[in-house]
């Protein structure tokens, strides 16, 4: 098993290896961050079945797209 790496460097990584991003943790300001920090013609994913009260959509880029997952499947939202 590889040796973990610090956590910048687990976002330099994904930022620049990356040309697409998904992200299933809402709150996570860490998978925020990589997404905001990816090339612009990046694809960014991101879940948008929100818990009341907790966020929104205007927590996101507008560019970035909301996906849900309904009855097993991941659609676009």
């Amino acid at each position: 098993m590889p040796k973990p790496m610090p956590r910048a460097n687990d976002l330099a990584f994904a930022v620049m290896a990356c040309d697409s991003f998904f992200t299933s943790a809402q709150t996570s300001t860490f998978a925020w961050w990589i997404g905001y920090l990816m090339p612009d013609d990046a694809t960014i994913f991101y879940n948008s079945d929100f818990r009341p009260g907790l966020h929104t959509r205007d927590n996101f880029l507008p560019e970035w797209i909301p996906i849900k997952l309904i009855n097993g499947t991941m659609t676009l939202d």
